[in-house]
């Protein structure tokens, strides 16, 4: 019988990026672009994708969700401000959501980023 553990050493259940970065109105509207960048994301965070999607909206946003088996990476574009909000949520002990946010700054080569990094789960609120 295992033996209960402090949750202070337990690793957290994921990781969660949420960041806004701006750059280059013209690379926002790239449907193709988008896809591209996030599939390379999820490849260098070593996640596994089950499912992508994606929208164009009037004016030229877009919007992207890739379900991944270790959660998910979405993102929604402003081109008309210059802005995107990446959004890069990773569970479990193999994933590196940072390695994603390497990857998509090299296709985006922001003016600009800001990055919050959120631990999730047990680990984080000390229970």
């Amino acid at each position: 019988m295992s033996q209960p553990t402090d949750s202070s050493q337990r690793p957290p259940t994921g990781r969660h990026l949420l960041i806004d970065l701006y750059t280059r109105s013209e690379l926002l509207v790239d449907a193709g672009l988008m896809e591209t960048s996030i599939k390379a994301a999820i490849s260098a965070c070593g996640a596994t994708l089950m499912q992508y999607r994606s929208q164009r909206f009037d004016g030229g946003g877009l919007t992207a969700f890739a379900m991944l088996a270790e959660s998910h990476i979405s993102s929604h574009t402003w081109p008309e401000h210059g802005f995107a909000a990446f959004d890069i949520f990773t569970c479990g002990s193999t994933t590196d959501p940072h390695r994603a946010r390497q990857v998509l700054e090299q296709y985006y080569q922001p003016l600009r980023i800001e990055v919050r990094d959120i631990v999730r789960g047990e680990a984080a609120s000390g229970r």
